[in-house]
């Protein structure tokens, strides 16, 4: 049996997240990228999303990895409507590829905030554990 269960976070797991973000750049062929969220990793999404959710991935009780999905108003096809951001995805080298991002989009997508349907993730360009995703679906959510 696995080790590792999702739970959601909140801001006292806010000095864990920020060691996990140091410790696990953005990675490509010419650019590493360390985005610096110090003091508060909570502030960005406190303004650009209503609502939002992070979710941690733990081994026993030690946070491994982390992924976020914020909602925000956008423009669909002419129309205005929700769509949802999932961010800051990030997974401590010991802890990848053993299904931390097919389980917590099962989380996220359990319901939607204002029926989101459509959203959209933003990956660096090279950055080859990302680009992994691309093209998968999870069953659960097609």
């Amino acid at each position: 049996m696995s080790s590792y269960h999702i739970e959601p976070l909140d801001r006292g797991y806010n000095r864990e997240i920020l060691d996990i973000l140091r410790s696990a750049p953005n990675v490509s062929e010419r650019i590493t990228l360390c985005f610096d969220r110090r003091p508060d990793f909570f502030a960005l999404p406190d303004v650009r999303y209503d609502p939002y959710q992070y979710y941690g991935y733990f081994r026993d009780n030690d946070l491994k990895g982390f992924c976020g999905l914020g909602y925000h108003p956008g423009i669909l096809n002419g129309s205005a409507q929700a769509v949802f951001h999932m961010r800051d995805y990030y997974v401590l080298p010991e802890s990848r590829g053993i299904g931390f991002g097919l389980k917590v989009t099962e989380n996220f997508y359990r319901e939607t905030y204002d029926n989101a349907n459509t959203g959209y993730v933003v990956i660096l360009e090279g950055n080859k554990a990302s680009l992994s995703y691309i093209g998968r679906r999870n069953p659960s959510f097609p």
